[in-house]
Formats: C-alpha cells, sequence, structure tokens
C-alpha cells in the first residue's frame, strides 16, 4: 500500500489519468450532438439536463486532463477527477441493471465499449487511481513542484509564530507565509547569498527519547522553523533517530496544500494596500526599512498586516530561499516511504494572528521595527541571530529567555499572544502525542516540533512526563544507544 502512494507512483497515474481524461474530452468536443445522443440514451436525466451536462463534461474534462498532466490546481482536479469516475461507473451499473444495450459514450461519441461487467470492472480501476491521485503526494514532475522550494519557505516564514512571536508572530517552519502569490518579491538587483555568522560553541540538539518498553522507541525533536544553513546540518544522533523511524509526525501538513492556503491567507480580501492603512508614521518607517534591504512597500502592498510584521525580520531568508528543517525532513520521510502526519492543522495556528483587530497587528508591527533598528542587509537579523544561536547551544534557559522572554514583559497583547501561541498550543500539543503515541504504539515515531514547545513543566516534554511516558533527553553522543532501541526486540513491560 505505502509503494502505491509514493510520489513518483503518484505522478505516473496522475499523467494517466490526465491523458485519459483528454481522450474522453476530445470525441466529445468535436461531437457534441453525438454525445448528448448517448447521455440521453441512459434515461437518467431529464432532456433538457441531458443536454446541459452533454455541453458542460467535455470541457470540464479537458481542463481536469490538462491540470492533471502538467501538475496545477492538481488538488481540485484529482477530487474531482475521483468524483466524475465514481458517477460514471454508477451511471454504467444503472444501465446494465435495466438490461440496457447502449455503448457507454467513454471515448466515443458513437459505438464504442458496450455498457457491461467489463466496463465496470475498467471503471473501478479508474476510480481507484483517481483515489490514489487526490490521496497522494502529487507534487513530483508536476509545475507546483518547480515552486515548491519557495513557496515553501515562504509558507513556513509565516508559521514561524512561536519563534519569532516577540518580533511579530507566525510559527512553525514548513513553509512559510509569503508576499504576494507565495513569492518573495521580485527585485531589481542581484542578491548575493545570505551571510550567517559562525556557530558559537558545540552543537547540543533538542531530541528526547520516550522509552515505551515492549514497543519501539519514539522521539521528540524540537527544530527551529527557519531555513538557515547552520541548523539544516542535522547532527548525527539526529538523523540515526530519524532514519530509524516508522511515522514522521510534523505540526503541521507540510503539503502544497497547505502552501497554497497559507499563501491564500496572506491576502487581505478588498482593495485597500497597506501603505492606504498604515499609520503615516509606520508606514514611513517600514518605507525606511524596507529601502535599506532591496524592497519596496508596493511589493507587499496586498498583505495582511500581521503577514507582513511576520516577513520583515525573515526578508533574508525568504531572498535566499532554502527549504526550512520542518520541511528537509518531511521531504526525506516521503522519499524514504515513511508514513506523514500533522499534530495541527495551519488554520489552528494562523487563527490567533486572524482574530487581531487592525490596531493590534498595527502594534505587532510597530514592536517588529523596532526590534529591527538599523538591522543591515544580507544577514539575519539581530534578534533573529540570537535565536539561532540559542538553538544551536541546546540550552533550555537561553532559548527560553531569547524566544518568550520580550514577549513575557511586554505589553498586555503580548503576553496574551503568549499565552495562545505557547500554552494554550502545549496543551493541544501534548494531548494529541499523547494519543499518537498509544495508536502508533508498534511503531517509532519521530516527532518534530518547535523547541520552544518543549521547555519548561508545562511544555511538551513536561506535560507527557505528568501522563506517565519515560522520556530521556539524548546528547550527540547517543548515537549508539539510539541504534540499540531501534533494533532491540520487544520484551518486558511497558513503560507506563
Amino acid at each position: 500500500m505505502r509503494l502505491l502512494f509514493d510520489r513518483r507512483v503518484v505522478a505516473l497515474l496522475r499523467i494517466a489519468l490526465g491523458a485519459l481524461f483528454l481522450a474522453a474530452a476530445l470525441p466529445k468536443l468535436q461531437d457534441p450532438a453525438a454525445f448528448a445522443k448517448s447521455v440521453a440514451n441512459y434515461h437518467l436525466l431529464p432532456e433538457m439536463a441531458g443536454r446541459i451536462l452533454a455541453l458542460v463534461l467535455p470541457p470540464l474534462e479537458l481542463l481536469i486532463g490538462v491540470f492533471l498532466i502538467l501538475g496545477i490546481f492538481d488538488a481540485g482536479a484529482s477530487a474531482i477527477a475521483f468524483s466524475l469516475m465514481v458517477i460514471f461507473t454508477l451511471a454504467v451499473g444503472s444501465a446494465l441493471a435495466r438490461g440496457l444495450d447502449i455503448s457507454c459514450g467513454c471515448f466515443e461519441t458513437e459505438g464504442g465499449s458496450k455498457v457491461g461487467m467489463k466496463k465496470i470492472v475498467e471503471n473501478l480501476l479508474f476510480v481507484a487511481a483517481a483515489w490514489i491521485v487526490a490521496r497522494g503526494d502529487r507534487s513530483w514532475l508536476s509545475l507546483g513542484a518547480k515552486r515548491a522550494r519557495r513557496v515553501a519557505t515562504a509558507a513556513m516564514i509565516t508559521l514561524v509564530s512561536i519563534g519569532t512571536a516577540q518580533l511579530a508572530p507566525a510559527e512553525q517552519s514548513a513553509t512559510p507565509k509569503t508576499v504576494p502569490s507565495a513569492k518573495p518579491p521580485a527585485t531589481k538587483r542581484a542578491m548575493p547569498p545570505m551571510q550567517v555568522p559562525p556557530v558559537e560553541g558545540p552543537i547540543r540538539p533538542f531530541l528526547w527519547m520516550i522509552e515505551r518498553g515492549a514497543q519501539p522507541p519514539a522521539f521528540l525533536f524540537g527544530t527551529i522553523h527557519l531555513p538557515d544553513p547552520r541548523v539544516l546540518q542535522i547532527p548525527p544522533v539526529v538523523d540515526e533517530a530519524f532514519r530509524g523511524s516508522d511515522v514522521f509526525v510534523s505540526e503541521i501538513p507540510l503539503t502544497e496544500e497547505t502552501n497554497k492556503a497559507i499563501a491564500a491567507e496572506s491576502i487581505r480580501s478588498g482593495t485597500e494596500t497597506l501603505a492606504m492603512i498604515l499609520p503615516p508614521d509606520v508606514r514611513e518607517r517600514a518605507d525606511k526599512f524596507l529601502q535599506r534591504q532591496g524592497f519596496t512597500l508596493a511589493e507587499f502592498a496586498p498583505l495582511e498586516i500581521y503577514t507582513f510584521a511576520i516577513q520583515l525580520p525573515l526578508l533574508e531568508y525568504v531572498r535566499n530561499p532554502s527549504p526550512p528543517m520542518d520541511g528537509l525532513l518531511h521531504s526525506r520521510a516521503v522519499t524514504a516511504g515513511k508514513t506523514t502526519k500533522a499534530l495541527e492543522t495551519a488554520a489552528e495556528q494562523l487563527a490567533v494572528f486572524e482574530s487581531l483587530s487592525r490596531e493590534e497587528q498595527i502594534e505587532l508591527l510597530t514592536v517588529t521595527l523596532d526590534d529591527l533598528g538599523d538591522s543591515p542587509a544580507g544577514t539575519p537579523a539581530p534578534k533573529i541571530e540570537e535565536l539561532v544561536q540559542a538553538y544551536l547551544s541546546g540550552d533550555p534557559a537561553k532559548l527560553d529567555a531569547d524566544l518568550f522572554g520580550p514577549m513575557r514583559n511586554g505589553s498586555a497583547l503580548q503576553k496574551r499572544l503568549l499565552h495562545n501561541l505557547l500554552d494554550e498550543r502545549n496543551v493541544r500539543l501534548a494531548t494529541r502525542m499523547d494519543a499518537g503515541l498509544r495508536e502508533d504504539a508498534n511503531k517509532s515515531v519521530f516527532y518534530a516540533v518547535g523547541a520552544g514547545h518543549m521547555i519548561g513543566d508545562e511544555g511538551i516534554v513536561g506535560r507527557l512526563q505528568k501522563k506517565g511516558w519515560k522520556i530521556r533527553r539524548l546528547t550527540p553522543a547517543d548515537v549508539a544507544a539510539v541504534k540499540q532501541a531501534l533494533a532491540a526486540e520487544p520484551a518486558g513491560a511497558g513503560s507506563r
């Protein structure tokens, strides 16, 4: 079953299904009157409804075929293709049950295959193929896949929420929110690669192992939702745990559909631009900062204010896109054929920001501009750099101070956001992890969640320990211990 959902298999089925719909559409478009007669032969619709269907169906099949072959709008196209194949199969079955001796009208408007069990079996195979395409990863060999890196970088950087909430929130890195059309704004000058400072001291990953006795171990990996080249070097102990796992679980579904949904949420409805709705002093500050970075405010014109605030400290990552850590791990999981799951939806993460009033969003933008100060172009923003160094150090206290300190000591709005983005979500994430650990009791599970959620008694690790799970933090030297845990034969009692 896993092989059927391999992205290469899905791609071949998608293209074949698209060719099938093209082959079905072209004869009908050439002779619509004959196709209308084929529809009437089924005696399922009133005359007028049958004529309308005969006019609408062929161009719909043509569009579905084109979209599936090219890999654009493929989520909707594959869903419609599946629905149509089910309807076609039911129609053929109905004609067979009523004893009608007619042509199915599938690929020829006159003559052609007769309705019968052979046609039903054939259609059922097409239904199965359409279902696999609709449910699978359709990004390979698609036009959408060629844009995936930038879309993913854009969508994820928007969901950096906890990671940069004090700068102007957004959460997780696997697909960031972006500027219009989910791409970084175009600039007239070529931008050099991002310059990053060296790592300060040894790197210790935020990695924990849940020892489950008779069951395979599970792993909690605290990520940082940024595509910074220094954090994309996965430590050997993390790599060993990841490669040995059966299930990969991220915060949100790291799919193209999620990227598109986040990108769509980035755009405001109506005709007002950012320049029109921002107070003059805030607009002037934002414009000056963007000019220093090689952008203009007009390039961000249709964005929601909170999305714009999220983007500002992360411009260097959008301009020099790489797959963020979560996205990189997800891609590796898909390639390796692992089961992939998610703990939340993008809508759940973004709901906090979308509920903010315009005045509150402007306050967040102002805080962001205060933190950015005179940040030079070509390097990560100062607060982002502090966050990266704290993450690489593996020091929970330092990460907590850099990540959440400003919000704990900030305005009432910042404290409320911290509660909603951290405390409430920790409860939700830990609860869903607890259920997932039970559900996948016979599989090794690798959870990749923002490191800020792991810290303290009220973090995910502390909450899972309170639920009875036996958890210990791993060190870079624990590669052999991870191998041994993954290779151990099931034995003994559980750890709960």
